[in-house]
């Protein structure tokens, strides 16, 4: 897991501001502009520096009480900045730390437990995250084809900010996760602005009539209830702006740190990076995430946050470069964080720039220089600035979806619960809340387009032959388009399958992730191993899989994230699983067993 240094630049790049400094930053650089997030209204709170404001006939539309308040609210989500500053910068752990289980650790390092997700002091960091690797070796001592091809995927727990939650936001009438409080900042922006206009003309009406007042009386009641709206929506608009600033920032951070992981993973592998580093450097990193939450409740938050947050890794970059080498010139600038857990990695560091008014996030990793003279390909050496290219794919991975599904499919049959459906109950969830796989069907829309122009990029070998297709399909993409034109009438997991073996072939990074990187997220994974087998000539997918899941790796994952070997699902739950998807029945969790989900 890649833990990010805090110490950002601004200006033109030429020096670099810790952000737990004690002095006050301009506008420019405060983290709503940092963040990327457009401004929308009136107010100075949070506009670019450099803009004045000039008297208005309409007066001030903050209330000094009301911004006491919301000043106190910034005062104290500030005050985290500070203390993530000061104490990721040094994760060094005592030795009563290193002694706690790794299932209760509540303080920076670089692994994070899906126990600790709604702890605020660790947002930044990403939850659960692990690289998974498969070897294969062939009985007899010889060579298979497929033996240099590997198998790595990363695994981890959703990129949300679990530590604010998804309720209701303080001073306004939204809750949920960032894409509709987007969505909602929109919408209020433009009712604010059309308050705003009225408000002007009524004011304007009263003083031609008026020419000689200076004022607007009292027992103007329209005038002054106009003015009142007007006040509400202006401060409901600057409290979600704050709101919407926080989440992408976690999101953001989590995000990130997960696409360098599945970065660095797949530089370490020699024959992807040989064959593949010339195309990572002209054309992006492809990072892959396949999302197993469920459109409902909670979970539908979390794919709200998880969405915008994995997009806006599109506006980052990483470059490798040696420890103590010609490229480390300016890092004493970033502020380094040494990572003392790993043997490879020396220090990381963090830079920004502006870019077309976009705010570009560039990770520097240092790497020993043993380790960065054998591993690094000579394409990415250099200072080389690789971009992420990340793309989302999503299916609902529980009962209300399976349910949801099978509505809008109008039937039954293979969808019903262990016979080929797409779907688990949902064991974990907190909170109801209808389906919405209309968001579901965007979200795998917009990833199969960018997926589809990557592919045209970097191997241009003709379209397919698709027959509803309104957009140009590439030849290897046929199959998922079939599955992603579906819509909403039938989710399946295909969807996710066919994405990430396409993100493979290109090679680019996989990443599969669940609510917390665990349960879900080990059944989807080791399916993926099972299938990966089957390029060897085995043809046992449901065997393998259960395999895996008994006798592999995942099982540990668990006990290393809640202390128990055992994944949160009952002998009910495993009734409603898809086949492909259930695990062995003596590793399931007691019927009644309230500490099976650490939630």
């Amino acid at each position: 897991t890649i833990d990010l240094d805090l110490s950002i630049q601004v200006g033109d790049g030429s020096e670099a501001r810790d952000i737990s400094d004690s002095s006050t930053p301009s506008v420019a650089s405060g983290l709503v502009n940092l963040v990327n997030l457009a401004h929308l209204g009136t107010t100075p709170l949070d506009k670019p520096g450099g803009e004045e404001d000039r008297p208005s006939p309409i007066g001030d539309l903050i209330l000094p009480e009301w911004l006491e308040d919301h000043a106190a609210t910034r005062a104290k989500d500030s005050s985290l900045f500070s203390k993530y500053a000061s104490t990721f910068k040094n994760p060094v752990l005592t030795e009563e730390q290193e002694a706690t289980h790794t299932s209760r650790r509540r303080f920076p390092s670089n692994f994070k437990p899906s126990s600790a997700k709604a702890d605020a002091n660790l947002t930044p960091i990403a939850v659960n995250v692990h690289n998974q690797t498969l070897s294969v070796e062939t009985m007899g001592g010889s060579e298979h084809p497929n033996q240099v091809k590997g198998f790595l995927y990363t695994t981890c727990g959703a990129p949300c900010d679990h530590g604010r939650g998804f309720g209701v936001v303080e001073g306004t009438n939204y809750s949920g996760g960032l894409r509709n409080l987007e969505a909602r900042r929109k919408a209020l922006a433009e009712k604010a602005q059309m308050s705003r206009l009225e408000l002007l003309r009524a004011v304007k009406e009263s003083q031609d009539l008026h020419p000689g007042r200076s004022h607007i009386p009292g027992n103007e009641v329209g005038v002054c209830k106009l003015r009142e709206m007007t006040i509400e929506r202006e401060q409901q608009l600057v409290a979600l702006t704050w709101e919407c600033a926080m989440r992408r920032g976690a999101a953001l951070s989590q995000a990130l740190g997960v696409c360098v992981t599945s970065y660095l993973a797949c530089v370490s592998e020699e024959n992807r990076a040989k064959e593949h580093a010339a195309k990572w450097r002209e054309h992006g990193f492809l990072v892959c995430f396949e999302g197993m939450l469920s459109a409902a409740g909670k979970e539908l938050h979390m794919i709200e946050d998880a969405s915008v947050g994995i997009e806006m890794c599109r506006d980052c970059e990483v470059v490798i470069e040696a420890a103590g080498g010609a490229g480390a010139a300016g890092a004493e600038a970033m502020n380094l964080v040494k990572v003392s857990e790993s043997e490879w990695i020396d220090s990381l560091g963090v830079t920004t720039r502006e870019e077309g008014g976009v705010t570009k996030v560039c990770v520097h990793v240092y790497l020993e220089k043993g380790t960065y003279d054998t591993m690094v390909p000579e394409e990415l050496k250099g200072g080389v600035a690789v971009k992420f290219y990340p793309v989302l794919f999503q299916m609902g991975v529980d009962i209300k979806q399976w349910g949801s599904n099978l509505v809008k499919g109008g039937g039954r049959g293979s969808n019903l619960p262990g016979k080929g459906a797409a779907s688990v109950p949902n064991y974990d969830e907190e909170g109801g809340g209808a389906v919405d796989s209309d968001l579901l069907t965007s979200l795998n829309h917009e990833a199969f387009q960018k997926l589809n122009k990557y592919a045209h990029k970097v191997n241009n070998m003709g379209y397919a032959t698709s027959a509803d297709a309104s957009i140009p399909i590439h030849a290897s993409l046929g199959a998922l388009w079939d599955y992603v034109s579906m819509g909403a009438k039938k989710i399946k997991h295909g969807v996710l399958d066919l994405g990430g073996q396409a993100a493979q072939a290109m090679g680019g990074g996989s990443v599969v992730y669940c609510k917390s990187g665990k349960d879900r997220t080990g059944m989807g994974v080791t399916l993926r191993e099972a299938t990966h087998l089957k390029g060897f000539g085995r043809d046992a997918v449901a065997l393998d899989a259960a395999v895996l899941r008994r006798f592999g790796t995942r099982l540990a994952v668990c006990r290393k994230n809640i202390g128990k070997w055992s994944y949160a699902f009952n002998a009910l739950q495993a009734k409603f699983m898809p086949a492909m998807l259930k695990p062995p029945p003596d590793v399931l969790a007691a019927l009644f067993d309230v500490e099976k989900v650490e939630t």
